[in-house]
């Protein structure tokens, strides 16, 4: 009977396969070390060494200084540089504060640190705040029925000045300058509370307007009037006389401006919790629908030129 041959194990001239390669790739690894990654070391920045003796934040420092609109104008010094800008508030002499408390725009009091008592130096201060730019419909509509509040409250001295006399409860007051005749329904010693005494059907006189309105409804608090104007009159604004013209339940007021012209505008702002603050503006760009007018007295808002000089220093 013939002898079977013996074949190989299946799957062993694979693993012979797979050893061989293995044993040149690793001697191909202490033939041909791999090289190491170099990685760069970043250089760091050299430490500014401030000189001990030179103004930091928390000294007393007393300058000299000079604060420009890129146009030149003087916005803010101190001394007779102040005094020939024509600056209204200025400091005589020499401004002494707190260095990081001076309470000037941003770049201010960093600009004096480092200095020496007798140094001068002259720097720009780019903006810290974005600008305030607003773009105002150049004709305004209006509705002719208006709410408009019953009840006034004045300052107890304020009162007085425009009364001529202390509130007593359920007095009726008059002045000239206002619309009605006011009752008083209260006071403390701070304000006093009065209400308009008008009735349904009165023409009354609102300031500012030049033409008479009716009272259509009275309520405790609120009083609901119809304007009256003519197409053709003109009324006073914040950009001076605008014209009027009247469409049925409403009228339209048409705004009038120049660039340059300088306005006191103002909106609500949740920093004054809706409270309307008025800031200068300026126009600055106008078309047949819009007026751009830019906020003007925010130094934050500008690039300034800051010349000072060091007078006196003390260190904390």
């Amino acid at each position: 009977m013939a002898k079977r041959k013996k074949e190989p194990l299946p799957g062993l001239k694979g693993v012979a396969i797979f050893v061989v390669i293995g044993l040149f790739l690793l001697g191909l690894f202490f033939v041909f070390p791999l090289k190491k990654a170099v990685v760069p070391v970043p250089e760091l920045p050299e430490k500014q060494v401030i000189d001990p003796n030179a103004a930091q934040q928390g000294d007393l420092v007393s300058i000299n200084y000079v604060l420009k609109l890129e146009d030149g104008e003087v916005v803010d010094a101190n001394g007779e540089t102040a005094k020939k800008a024509g600056l209204k508030t200025y400091i005589a002499g020499p401004f002494s504060f707190l260095l990081g408390k001076s309470g000037k725009v941003k770049g201010f009091d960093e600009a004096i640190i480092g200095m020496l008592p007798g140094a001068e130096k002259t720097v720009t201060i780019a903006p810290s705040e974005p600008v305030t730019r607003v773009v105002i419909n150049r004709t305004q509509p209006f509705f002719r029925n208006e709410p408009i509040s019953r009840i006034s409250f004045f300052p107890i001295k304020k009162f007085k000045e425009l009364f001529s006399k202390p509130p007593i409860i359920n007095d009726v007051v008059w002045n000239p300058d206002f619309p009605y005749k006011l009752q008083v329904l209260n006071f403390s010693n701070k304000t006093v509370v009065a209400q308009a005494m008008v009735k349904e059907g009165d023409s009354i006189q609102l300031p500012a307007m030049p033409w008479r309105s009716k009272v259509l409804s009275v309520y405790d608090k609120i009083i609901t009037i119809m304007h009256n104007p003519e197409t053709g009159m003109f009324i006073n604004t914040l950009f001076g006389n605008a014209s009027v013209s009247v469409e049925r339940s409403r009228y339209f007021v048409h705004y009038n401006a120049s660039v340059g012209q300088l306005v006191n505008y103002g909106a609500p702002s949740t920093a004054s919790n809706g409270l309307v603050i008025k800031h200068a503006f300026k126009v600055t760009e106008m078309t047949n629908e819009t007026i751009t007018i830019v906020r003007d007295d925010n130094l934050a808002e500008k690039k300034l030129t800051l010349e000072l000089s060091l007078v006196e220093l003390r260190k904390s």
